[in-house]
């Protein structure tokens, strides 16, 4: 991965200035070693979102039309802006919402939206199962949903119930729509049964239901993230279809 290239991309690095600007007043990532940190936060945002594609790294894989994507706990927007500016680049129409309760880091979301070229999204200030996205102009065909977590615990049986009173009264159509779960974990994490315990990962095959959702687990693994031959992180992603 080129780090310089990819702080290079404008948005990209207007979103980083933003965020070492407000970082004293809003505490958004550490306070140590600040721009090295955020240079490696980045760098891993990246490469997560590449990752879940490994063949090819293309992101484009995740659909022809219209991609809901979310972002729960979103805090200072990583991997939600990373990801939603990368998405834009790549794909034809995709609708992001970045989703946080603490009024600040709201604000500081919104604030995003100023930036040049910045591709438009959505900041759904709450906590994920009560916030909704009825006001907004949704897509009727959806090619996929994409939903990350970073720094957020929630088992899938959450997110599914969230993600059902976030868009049940929306007028899209899903039918067999791929849907992915995509958490951030330390390096060398193992699905284990406690792991799948405590995210209540269903065995795949198993259909799940989920208000006026059916869902199919497809199945679940580990993705390492590997930087200069090192692990540096793992995303544990859940796969569904979802139909409605």
């Amino acid at each position: 991965m080129n780090q310089g290239r990819f702080l290079a991309t404008p948005v990209i690095e207007s979103f980083r200035k933003e965020l070492l600007r407000w970082n004293k007043q809003i505490n958004l990532v550490s306070r140590q070693e600040t721009q090295d940190r955020l240079t490696g936060l980045l760098v891993q945002c990246r490469a997560g979102l590449e990752s879940l594609y490994p063949a090819t790294g293309d992101i484009s894989e995740l659909g022809s039309s219209g991609v809901y994507y979310f972002d729960l706990g979103s805090g200072g927007g990583l991997p939600g802006i990373v990801w939603h500016a990368l998405m834009c680049e790549k794909l034809p129409q995709v609708q992001s919402f970045l989703v946080e309760p603490r009024e600040k880091r709201a604000w500081f979301l919104n604030r995003l939206r100023r930036i040049p070229n910045m591709p438009s999204f959505e900041v759904l200030n709450g906590r994920w199962g009560e916030v909704s996205c009825s006001g907004s102009s949704l897509n009727v065909s959806v090619s996929s949903v994409l939903i990350s977590l970073k720094a957020l615990y929630l088992p899938d049986s959450a997110v599914l119930s969230g993600l059902d009173i976030a868009l049940g009264s929306c007028g899209s159509t899903f039918d067999n729509t791929p849907l992915k779960i995509v958490r951030y974990y330390p390096p060398e994490q193992k699905l284990d049964s406690a792991t799948i315990q405590s995210l209540s990962l269903p065995h795949a095959g198993s259909p799940v239901s989920s208000g006026s959702f059916r869902l199919l687990h497809v199945g679940s693994s580990v993705v390492p993230l590997v930087q200069n031959g090192l692990e540096v992180a793992s995303l544990i992603v859940s796969d569904y279809n979802l139909s409605r």
